[in-house]
């Protein structure tokens, strides 16, 4: 399990985006499109073989972190480029295959026709690059802030308008840096939260700088204190000891299988966290002992898949991240297309079963390629409200 995690599926996705890279330029080769200029034909081949490269220096990476050779920085930047450069080629393998259709049937067309269809083909194959730009831009920009109010049956009155602020899914780096961090703590701290959350990936793989994300962090305050859980790219990057060392020095409080019962004036709020909960595994296997009979039970599990088991178990309120928001969505009647539902329904946004709530962030950063669509960055203020 170990070695497919951190080298098998990786490495088959990279062959499958080479693959697909080679298949697009061999079409665009044969059109002609690709012939007519030397520099787009250099272009695309060197962005082709920089995917070659990525692959040849993440593989030692991902076997063993001694191995990398190069810094994580430039494996990022190595790999977002190349995934950017997948839609340059999607683009232009649409106008061309486009314009050879209008090509072959111009002569049964009248020329109103033929200018709307030429109209039509250039918005189509312009559009996976304007899309992109756009998410480019929006990864970009600032965090906005998400105000959620959740209603617990049966809140005790002193639990009644309890501030709760979240930052997850931070993803420290290249795309989510000093200036976009501080930002979005400044955005958690004006909230003036009774305890804020942080809930899993820090930082994307081992290398990243994660002392340097830990260290604003540390600016980040709440009346009962800053806790935190852990994400799956903290166990990738085989940090998890280490950010805990790093954040309890600096006054966090990692839950690691453990809890702690906060008290608000006459009422309990019972605050448990897990690890990343492994694809496969029993979920929450032992979980049961981290609840409190007489307090409103919240957990933190960086992923939402872990949210149908601890409603079984009891917990009141699970709030989790890892999905971005699906960080891609297309909208697609009431549900939004997006490949996080290939390992989660739980996307975004408040869920509830038999009388138990979920609350999923889209979060901070990005992964991969550094576009958000339709899943803006958040910094999220729960309020926890009596029914």
């Amino acid at each position: 399990m170990e070695i497919i995690r951190r080298w098998l599926l990786p490495s088959i996705i990279d062959a499958l985006t080479l693959i697909l890279q080679a298949y697009l330029y061999r079409f665009l080769r044969e059109t002609g499109w690709v012939s007519r200029s030397v520099l787009r034909r250099r272009a695309l081949q060197c962005v082709y073989y920089a995917l070659v490269a990525y692959m040849v220096l993440i593989v030692p990476t991902l076997v063993a972190p001694s191995m990398a050779l190069f810094s994580s920085r430039v494996l990022t930047w190595l790999l977002a480029a190349t995934m950017l450069w997948m839609v340059v080629l999607i683009s232009g393998g649409t106008w061309v295959s486009l314009h050879r259709r209008m090509t072959r049937r111009a002569g049964t067309m009248n020329h109103g026709r033929r200018a709307f269809l030429r109209a039509a083909a250039a918005t189509l194959a312009i559009a996976p690059c304007a899309i992109v730009t756009a998410g480019l831009f929006r990864a970009r920009s600032g965090p906005r802030l998400k105000e959620v109010n959740l209603r617990i049956p049966g809140l005790h009155p002193d639990l009644n308008g309890i501030r709760i602020s979240q930052l997850t899914d931070i993803h420290y780096g290249p795309f989510f840096g000093k200036r976009e961090l501080e930002w979005a703590v400044a955005i958690a701290n004006e909230t003036n939260p009774h305890l804020a959350l942080i809930t899993g990936d820090l930082i994307t793989r081992r290398g990243d700088d994660l002392q340097g994300c830990l260290g604003i962090l540390k600016a980040v305050h709440g009346e009962a204190g800053v806790w935190a859980c852990h994400g799956n790219h903290e166990q990738y990057a085989g940090v998890e000891s280490e950010a805990t060392i790093i954040g309890e020095r600096q006054g966090f409080h990692f839950l690691r299988g453990s809890n702690e019962v906060l008290r608000f004036g006459q009422a309990k709020l019972n605050l448990a966290g897990v690890d990343y909960q492994l694809f496969g595994a029993e979920p929450l296997a032992g979980a049961e002992e981290l609840l409190a009979g007489d307090a409103v039970n919240l957990l933190l599990s960086h992923t939402p898949a872990a949210f149908d088991r601890a409603a079984e178990l009891g917990f009141d309120l699970t709030i989790s991240g890892h999905t971005h928001g699906g960080q891609v969505t297309l909208p697609l009647g009431n549900e939004n297309l997006t490949f996080a539902r290939g390992f989660t329904p739980y996307i975004r946004g408040v869920y509830e079963r038999a009388g138990k709530q979920l609350y999923v962030s889209c979060g901070l950063g990005t992964v991969g390629v550094p576009v958000r669509l339709g899943a803006d960055p958040e910094v999220t203020l729960i309020r926890l409200c009596a029914t």
